[in-house]
């Protein structure tokens, strides 16, 4: 192992003759690998001979600052990058763009405007919200038709209204209290 990896072989649980144990195996701080298996012990009669789950890969961590941000306008891009410069901002203007970024990186919040020019941000956030549930979600729009509850059956935190006048202050605010 070079001085970088280390493994660790920690035991959860020893019922009767299972033994169970989790592997990880780590680059730096981040975990790379996780693995767990269960074999019975020696003597104990072989209910077991090794059970062994598969590699899970973990996305790399990243700062409680770092903001997706998903809005095509460039004029409320600038705003939204002045209000928020003390952030790690990441930008997609597309729908696809934002799904390989989202795949590729860990954000602390994502900011998603409701009309994108290649689709729908709320089916994007439904979509994000499927494999994670924990990252909040903040839905951005101009439509006033569009209502808190629609965001939230799509799986966001909160709605806000771009037409408001203080909806910077409260896009401020809320990157300052949702970032995880």
């Amino acid at each position: 192992m070079t001085t970088n990896t280390k493994s660790h072989l920690r035991t959860i649980s020893n019922l009767s003759s299972i033994h169970l144990a989790t592997s990880i195996t780590e680059v730096g701080r981040l975990p790379r690998r996780i693995q767990v298996s269960a074999e019975s012990r020696k003597d104990d009669g072989e209910v077991y001979s090794r059970i062994q789950g598969g590699p899970e890969t973990v996305k790399p961590a990243r700062s409680r600052k770092s903001i997706l941000c998903i809005e095509s306008d460039a004029e409320e891009r600038k705003a939204i990058a002045t209000v928020l410069a003390s952030y790690e901002l990441t930008w997609s203007d597309m729908v696809e763009d934002a799904r390989e970024l989202y795949r590729l990186q860990r954000f602390s919040l994502i900011f998603i405007a409701d009309k994108l020019p290649d689709g729908d941000g709320l089916e994007l956030c439904e979509q994000i919200r499927g494999e994670d549930y924990l990252t909040p979600i903040i839905i951005m729009t101009r439509n006033p038709e569009l209502s808190e509850i629609d965001t939230r059956i799509a799986g966001a935190q909160r709605l806000i209204k771009k037409h408001h006048p203080d909806y910077l202050k409260e896009l401020r605010a809320l990157a300052d209290n949702l970032s995880v």
